[in-house]
């Protein structure tokens, strides 16, 4: 998928806020909440995957510069390995949102979900809220 491109954003961007299930006024690229990343129990699982390291997706800068809001839902499979892969797009205000959303959530390590004490992949569904403040 072409969603490899990264475009570095100055301070505008930076001052940007997009959220993720995480406590308002998560900054972007800035370290993501682990404790709300994942959602209800799965029988996937007995203990569900938790984000060891991951941070915020940046804003895209053209709906910076005109002060659009947006939601992106996005759905991945957490491997073995604590990987994200597999992405989908369940649901989108606009197609920049998701692709910066997959962008950061390519980067994200999770310790993989346990089913009887054996790491399984997983299945998420995360949503993101960008919102200009």
């Amino acid at each position: 998928m072409a969603w490899r491109l990264f475009v570095l954003l100055g301070t505008a961007a930076v001052a940007a806020c997009a959220t993720s299930n995480g406590p308002p006024g998560t900054r972007a690229n800035t370290s993501m909440d682990a404790s709300r990343i994942v959602g209800p129990e799965s029988p996937e699982w007995d203990t569900p995957p938790k984000l060891l390291n991951g941070k915020a997706p940046i804003y895209p800068i053209s709906q910076l510069l005109s002060a659009k809001t947006g939601t992106s839902v996005i759905v991945y499979t957490i491997g073995t390995d604590g990987r994200p892969r597999d992405f989908r797009i369940d649901s989108t205000t606009d197609e920049r949102y998701a692709n910066h959303a997959i962008i950061a959530v390519q980067k994200w390590v999770y310790q993989p979900a346990l089913k009887d004490g054996v790491p399984v992949e997983a299945t998420v569904r995360q949503s993101f809220d960008f919102d200009v403040r």
